[in-house]
């Protein structure tokens, strides 16, 4: 049986690099700048649906 996308990316942040990888973007989403440049970008994306 093939592993479909999905899968292979559960299975990377089930790994050490995946969980290092999530520990970082936790630490960059807890910076009111960083937070608020994704907020924007998500605002622009919204408006153009």
């Amino acid at each position: 049986m093939r592993m479909t996308l999905a899968d292979h990316i559960r299975r990377f942040l089930r790994g050490p690099q995946g969980q290092q990888l999530i520990s970082r973007a936790r630490r960059e989403l807890a910076k009111p700048q960083n937070r608020r440049r994704i907020m924007q970008v998500v605002a622009r994306v919204r408006r153009r649906r």
